[in-house]
């Protein structure tokens, strides 16, 4: 199992970032406002807007060397994510009861039920609210720094926004060697939300659809 969850992270869903930027399952309380990294965004979703954006992903590895690759970025409230890679078919989806990871050049699909959870609880952590478990220090004008108290799965983060206030640069340390993984955004859209079904792939057929949390 824990190698499952380790590859959702170092793989594709290393930034399922927004399902915390998302902190926006509902509004936070008026003692414990959302985070400065995240407060432009959640006010949008909570306000009961969908975020899409692109992004780049850079993934630098000291054994496996550096990687990237785009694709585009898509979340709702509530924690709602989807995570499509170019033209390769694979996608990432998370949801409060699951998720799907397809990898068409694997030919197969992971199906994530509580192990996806497990997962999402990082970014909840790192763009959640203070009393949810982070500390959120100032690192540049419009830069902070994110740390988790107790995840095995990411270190800390950084959080760089633009000028509108929107996530510009996340980059998450895993803390095993010097490994870490940064996501680039660019060109956030705001429009009505998309529901569930968007969020939930049906795999295609030939694809064998493997239980993540039976691994």
């Amino acid at each position: 199992m824990r190698s499952s969850i380790r590859r959702a992270v170092h793989g594709a869903s290393a930034l399922i970032v927004v399902l915390a930027l998302a902190a926006a399952k509902s509004p936070a309380p008026a003692s414990a406002p959302a985070p400065q990294a995240s407060r432009a965004l959640a006010t949008k979703l909570q306000a009961g807007q969908g975020a899409e954006t692109s992004f780049r992903e850079r993934l630098e590895d000291p054994i496996g060397g550096t990687h990237e690759r785009s694709g585009r970025l898509r979340i709702e409230s509530p924690a709602f994510v989807r995570l499509d890679y170019g033209d390769s078919g694979e996608a990432i989806t998370l949801r409060p009861d699951g998720g799907e990871w397809l990898q068409p050049g694997l030919g197969q699909m992971l199906k994530f039920g509580a192990s996806g959870q497990e997962v999402a609880r990082v970014w909840r952590l790192l763009l959640g609210t203070s009393s949810e478990g982070m500390t959120e220090r100032r690192r540049t004008a419009r830069g902070w720094t994110i740390v988790p108290s107790d995840s095995e799965l990411a270190d800390s983060a950084w959080v760089d926004l633009d000028a509108a206030g929107m996530p510009a640069r996340l980059t998450v340390f895993t803390g095993e060697a010097s490994t870490n993984i940064e996501y680039r955004f660019t060109g956030w859209k705001f429009g009505p939300p998309k529901g569930k079904t968007a969020f939930t792939i049906k795999p295609p057929k030939g694809i064998h659809v493997i239980d993540a949390d039976r691994r």
